[in-house]
């Protein structure tokens, strides 16, 4: 793993044989390096299941029952990774540094040219991820995509139309024709999540 490139895992399904213990050092080593990653074990048998144990796993489950299961596991496995999503995320900033910023403190995301703005309260910091690199990365409800260079996160807008985002120090941010409607619709369902 520590010479490829790195590449994000959300679930993971691993199937466990009865005679081999490897997949349980391999999850071991994907707990480390993508703790965020949900990992399934599928079995014919339990005959794994207190090695299991030893790792972060959200389910162990036969393979008889791995159809039946499958849309529970995915719902499971969605909402841990949401909850994961909203508290900080590690950034690879210009200049080697890497910065751990909380979601609730970004305000937006603005790719230009080659590189991305993460525009905070305090200041900015450019990377080179890219918007939907980060989108899949942080799996935040908070944050909606209004345009392709731009990731703004809700918490900061003060109104919202159909053709822009209005931020709560007054900047403007335009939601480009492919994104007009949905936006708004998103926004809507979370001020009431919100609210609610």
């Amino acid at each position: 793993m520590g010479g490829v490139k790195r590449k994000y895992l959300h679930i993971l399904f691993v199937d466990i044989q009865k005679d081999d213990n490897n997949e349980i050092e391999l999850v071991k080593k994907i707990n480390s390096e993508w703790p965020v990653c949900q990992v399934v074990y599928v079995s014919d048998s339990f005959h794994h299941v207190m090695d299991a144990y030893e790792t972060k796993h959200i389910y162990y489950i036969l393979k008889e029952n791995f159809e039946e299961k499958l849309p529970c596991i995915l719902d499971k496995a969605i909402q841990q990774l949401r909850a994961c999503g909203n508290k900080e995320i590690v950034f690879q900033c210009h200049g080697g540094v890497n910065v751990r910023l909380k979601l609730d403190e970004i305000m937006y995301f603005e790719r230009n040219l080659r590189v991305t703005n993460v525009v905070t309260r305090e200041g900015r910091y450019v990377i080179d991820e890219r918007i939907n690199e980060i989108e899949e990365r942080m799996m935040s409800e908070d944050f909606v995509r209004c345009h392709s260079s731009f990731l703004v996160n809700f918490l900061y807008v003060k109104a919202c139309t159909k053709k822009k985002l209005i931020l709560k120090n007054e900047q403007v941010i335009d939601i480009s024709r492919s994104y007009w409607g949905i936006v708004e619709k998103e926004y809507v369902q979370w001020a009431n999540k919100a609210a609610g």
